[in-house]
């Protein structure tokens, strides 16, 4: 038992709901005071919430609209066989649909205010950093990236799911090709020094490219 909650959890079956993901996350966090403190706490956890008076289509529809309205872009990512891994092994994904860029700022903060959910601890007296409205949102944990993802109307993709998108179905190292990273192509080692823009970066177009 203690062996299991101490490896790094693999990523869950892509059809398990976003409610029931916090639940086993929080099942197996790695320190024990962000477990559930007693089994009463995990039943609370699983019970359904009081029923609304509002029909359950139209709660369902307004959840769903969530990631529209606050601006976030899919791309659908056909099923079929990708390489995946170092060892390319040949691995069949049905049909997703994968955001076209990282959750920015505003968007988390729109969900910040609706649910009020705390903010990032680097967010002095809970404003967004000045100018990095549309920059990706950091300094948040699995538990708030799932909070975030209910809350919207979507969930966190997997591993594989993640790597099709990037890599493409035709083996490529990074998702411009297979040539060595530099500050064209993304931004890493300290050379920007700085979060980019959601929108400026390069991978997002790439990615249209790789699957379509």
């Amino acid at each position: 038992m203690m062996a299991h909650a101490t490896d790094p959890v693999s990523p869950l079956p892509v059809n398990v709901p976003g409610n029931l993901q916090a639940v086993i996350m929080h099942l197996l966090a790695k320190t024990p005071d962000a477990r559930y403190a007693s089994a009463t706490d995990l039943v609370d956890a699983l019970r359904p919430a009081p029923a609304s008076t509002q029909p359950t289509q139209v709660r369902a529809q307004a959840v769903n609209a969530r990631w529209k309205q606050i601006g976030i872009e899919l791309i659908k990512i056909s099923a079929g066989e990708f390489l995946y891994g170092d060892d390319n092994a040949h691995v069949w994904l049905d049909e997703y649909w994968i955001a076209t860029t990282p959750v920015t700022n505003k968007q988390y903060k729109a969900f910040i205010d609706a649910a009020g959910h705390a903010v990032p601890k680097h967010w002095m007296n809970g404003k967004i950093p000045l100018g990095k409205e549309n920059h990706p949102v950091v300094e948040v944990s699995w538990d708030d990236a799932v909070a975030f993802c209910t809350w919207a109307g979507v969930r966190l993709p997997g591993e594989q799911q993640w790597e099709k998108a990037a890599r493409g179905m035709d083996g490529r190292t990074y998702p411009w090709g297979n040539d060595k990273p530099d500050n064209t192509h993304c931004n890493f080692g300290h050379q920007v020094n700085d979060s980019p823009l959601c929108s400026s970066l390069p991978y997002i177009r790439l990615m249209r490219y790789n699957i379509s």
